[in-house]
């Protein structure tokens, strides 16, 4: 019997200390490859924006965080780097109206990404 409440409480260890090591959605370990990201210098909170054309996705790096943006256009990024204010942009053009679904992103994306 103390075997059997021994197995379970390293059962039960083992798969707390799994959990506690999984990527906390927000925070990325994720391969960004795929991306081209470009700093944002005139921001404190908005750090990078990165662009993946072929999905037409964007993922941007706000005060350590990942948001990601679907359906955005390579028209739009364009004009975010032409913007006079990038962070504006970004929240005008591209927050507002661009939100994703959870199974629009690639699966690397969507473990990490707030969406």
């Amino acid at each position: 019997m103390r075997r059997l409440v021994i197995a379970a409480i390293l059962i039960a260890a083992t798969l707390f200390l799994e959990s506690r090591t999984t990527p906390v959605r927000g925070r990325t370990d994720a391969d960004l490859s795929a991306f081209d990201c470009t700093q944002v210098a005139e921001s404190r909170l908005l750090n990078r924006i990165c662009y993946d054309p072929a999905h037409r996705t964007v993922l941007a790096e706000i005060d350590g965080r990942y948001y990601a943006h679907c359906n955005v256009a390579q028209a739009t990024i364009d004009a975010l780097q032409e913007a006079e204010s990038a962070p504006q942009f970004y929240l005008t053009k591209i927050r507002a109206g661009h939100k994703c679904k959870k199974d629009e992103l690639p699966e690397s994306i969507a473990q990490v990404a707030v969406y």
